[in-house]
């Protein structure tokens, strides 16, 4: 037995040409949250709804995106440890 894919139409987003160095981690935020915030339109609960956003770009791209995530968990482990077990870890 073979199940088929329902068909459905594939909503594209043509997105403009952007002013924005991005070979910095500022930069390529930037252009991140122009997307999904000004050309997209997503608002905060959108994305919670929608859950995993796949970003794609070229090695530096990926490797900067790449940086922000492991950075974003950091601060989640940070804040953590420091509410359950009184201490943070920052460099002292």
């Amino acid at each position: 037995m073979v199940l088929q894919i329902p068909i459905h139409k594939t909503e594209q987003y043509p997105l403009p040409a952007m002013h924005i160095d991005e070979s910095s981690l500022e930069g390529t935020l930037g252009v991140l949250d122009k997307i999904i915030c000004v050309e997209l339109g997503l608002t905060e609960d959108d994305i919670k709804k929608h859950g995993i956003i796949p970003c794609a770009g070229d090695q530096l791209s990926k490797l900067l995106l790449d940086k922000v995530c492991l950075l974003f968990l950091l601060l989640i482990l940070c804040f953590v440890s420091h509410n359950l077990l009184g201490f943070c870890c920052s460099t002292r």
